[in-house]
Order: C-alpha cells, then sequence, then structure tokens
C-alpha cells in the first residue's frame, strides 16, 4: 500500500462517521444508546496519527534499501586482505567487494609511499563500512588488509654512477676509485607510472676524507618529487698482484700464480710489491695468503742450495778445474756465501753458490775483494 492510497482510504472511512451525535443514526436501533462521535478536533488527530504511522511504515520499508546503497544487493559483502593499488588513494572498491559502481571509486584513505606497504586494522576497516553502509563487520582482530604499492625502484648501483658522475666531475678521478654507501643496498623508489630519469641534485664532498653527501631526486610528479639523501666515501685504489691462492714457504713463485687486485690504498703499505715482474721466479721466504698484497721481505732469490743437501764443490783456476763433494752447512741462493764441508777432508770452506747444489770455492784474494766491498 501506497501513502496516497492510505490516505485516501481514512478520508473514505472519515465520510461515514456521522457528523452530528444528536441526529438519527441511520440503521442503529431505537432505543439503544448511540456512541459518542468524535468532533473536528478528534477527526484531526486521528488524521495526524495515522499519517504518522504510514510514514514510519514506508521509511523502515525504504531503510534497508537505502543502507544497502554502496553494495551489490543479494550479495554477501567480502574483505580483500591484499590489495595492490597504483594511484594515491584506497578506494572503497580496493577494500570491499563486490561494491556498487558508485561508490566503488570513493577515497577512503591515502595509499602509502611507492615501494611501502599500509596495514589497516580491522577496527578501522568497520568504521568505514559502516560509515558507507557496507554490510561488512570483521570476526576478530585478524580481519586486516594490507595495501601495497609498486614502485619503479632507482637500484643502489644507478645511484653509486651518479655519484661517480658527480666525484669526476669534482676531482678528474675516476677509474681508480670505489664508490661506498653507507647504506649499501639505498634505493630510490618512484611511482610505477612516472616517466623520466632520477638525477643527483646535490653532491658535497670533502676531498680531504673522501667524504661525501648527495641527494638523489626523481621527476616531478602529481605527488611532488621523491628525494633520497644519503652520505657514503670515494675509496682510492690502488692495482697490486696478489696470490690466486695460497703459496707455501720455498715455493717457487710463476706468472699464473698471481693477478692484480684493486685494493683500498690504506690496505697496501710502502713495503708491498706493486710490478709482479719482481716477483715472478722469487722464493716464498714465509707463506703467502691468496688475495694480499705480499711484502718485499716476504720473498727471496730461490735457494739453490738447501742445507744439510750434498753439494758439488768446484775449484776454479786458471790452469785447473778440480771437483768434490761436500755437504751445506747453510742455505743460499745464486751468488750467496755459505759454508761448505768436504766429506772426504772434513774441513769447512767458504763458498759461493752457482747453481742446483752447486757451489764453488771462493780463493783468497776473491774473498778479500768480497768482504772488501761488503758482500
Amino acid at each position: 500500500m501506497t501513502a496516497t492510497t492510505a490516505i485516501d482510504a481514512v478520508k473514505t472511512l472519515a465520510r461515514r462517521v456521522p457528523r452530528s451525535a444528536t441526529g438519527p443514526a441511520r440503521g442503529w436501533p431505537r432505543g439503544w444508546p448511540r456512541p459518542a462521535v468524535p468532533g473536528p478536533q478528534a477527526l484531526a488527530l486521528i488524521y495526524a496519527l495515522v499519517l504518522a504511522g504510514l510514514v514510519l511504515a514506508l521509511t523502515a520499508r525504504a531503510l534497508p534499501a537505502l543502507a544497502a546503497g554502496s553494495q551489490v544487493e543479494g550479495t554477501p559483502v567480502a574483505l580483500r586482505s591484499s590489495i595492490e593499488v597504483d594511484g594515491r588513494y584506497v578506494t572503497l572498491g580496493d577494500l570491499f567487494h563486490p561494491i556498487g559502481e558508485t561508490d566503488a571509486g570513493r577515497a577512503v584513505a591515502r595509499a602509502p609511499k611507492p615501494g611501502q606497504r599500509l596495514t589497516l586494522e580491522a577496527v578501522w576497516l568497520w568504521r568505514v563500512a559502516k560509515r558507507y553502509g557496507v554490510d561488512w563487520r570483521p570476526t576478530s582482530k585478524l580481519d586486516t588488509a594490507t595495501v601495497s604499492r609498486p614502485s619503479r625502484v632507482v637500484s643502489s648501483d644507478t645511484i653509486r654512477g651518479l655519484v661517480r658522475e658527480a666525484y669526476f666531475e669534482a676531482t678528474g678521478e675516476d677509474e681508480l676509485v670505489r664508490i661506498a654507501l653507507d647504506e649499501s643496498d639505498a634505493q630510490l623508489h618512484l611511482a610505477r607510472s612516472t616517466t623520466g630519469s632520477a638525477r643527483l641534485a646535490r653532491f658535497d664532498l670533502d676531498r680531504r676524507s673522501g667524504r661525501f653527501t648527495a641527494v638523489v631526486t626523481g621527476p616531478d610528479t602529481e605527488e611532488g618529487r621523491r628525494t633520497l639523501t644519503l652520505g657514503g666515501k670515494a675509496v682510492r685504489l690502488v692495482e697490486v698482484p696478489t696470490p690466486v691462492a695460497r703459496i707455501p714457504r720455498g715455493e717457487i713463485i710463476g706468472e699464473r700464480d698471481l693477478a692484480y687486485e684493486r685494493l683500498p690504498a690504506a690496505q697496501v703499505s710502502r713495503s708491498a710489491v706493486l710490478d709482479a715482474a719482481r716477483l715472478v721466479g722469487k722464493q716464498a721466504r714465509r707463506t703467502l695468503s691468496a688475495g694480499r698484497p705480499v711484502q718485499d721481505t716476504g720473498i727471496q732469490p730461490p735457494e739453490l742450495v738447501r742445507k744439510d743437501a750434498v753439494v758439488t764443490i768446484v775449484l776454479q783456476t786458471d790452469n785447473m778445474r778440480l771437483t768434490a763433494q761436500g755437504r751445506a752447512l747453510e742455505s743460499g741462493a745464486r751468488e750467496d756465501m755459505v759454508r761448505v764441508r768436504n766429506t772426504q777432508s772434513n774441513v769447512t770452506i767458504d763458498t759461493v753458490v752457482t747453481g742446483d747444489n752447486r757451489v764453488t770455492v771462493v780463493m783468497p784474494e776473491r774473498l778479500a775483494a768480497r768482504q772488501a766491498n761488503g758482500e
């Protein structure tokens, strides 16, 4: 029944009520007491009460339809627990489904920054649902929604490249420099729809220490510029030959045993050998570690005579050449002076190493000359 039909029915009933209590009542038996007939004021009150009841009834029927205005009628509403957005805002349609087209695009929260996440708690979601007439309520505190916003990433390698270019412009050095960021995995996250490249908006360098501060910025967008401030250090490098594997004491160093590496200058001492040619053919005086610079004191000419080794003793003059067998009392490289005991005469003599397990007797005049020269 509509409001108009109800009002017409009330008017029809009112016309059937007698206008006066004194007049004869049609169809009423004579001698029976007649009921009181309402006057004009009573009839007005009856009209008002009937109309108020009709309005309340119609409003009660309309409320469910109004409450369901943000959702699809007859379909239960569900919460999206994992949401991915590209824009600046989270909409009602992002949180709940199904939602009517009219309210699906209604913004209800600000989206997280590019590359970040936002967790919406159950109580907050319930308040949003009630505010916009969505028939949903949480069953526990675990009913949450996680909103993530994908981004276009400016990687730490790209940032190092920008800093390297700025360092080169400031110092003219580039090749033997390593850019070390305080936050090694620093990244700048831009909106996925952003076009254009990131750039270095500011670069401050302390030449003495190599410390720097840089500000990386992205292109202009509706949300403004995304910037990243970071610090770091420009580390000077030195190319130095190092063993590719551990070299034991006494081993002869070959070309294949070495490889050049770039190491921070602070890790390379002044006594380190910087030219591989000075290492090839030398003997390790001590164990040499892989990947570490070789110190000048860690190598020596190769020992051709080892202590206690059997050696050939040669006595050479202008007129004769004699050989004998002896035992070395000490080790020595080529041109080193070593003492040798003649195994036949048991006499100890001074010799000079001239080859593998081969020594030459030093004549007195030659020995005197070597001693005079400090050899």
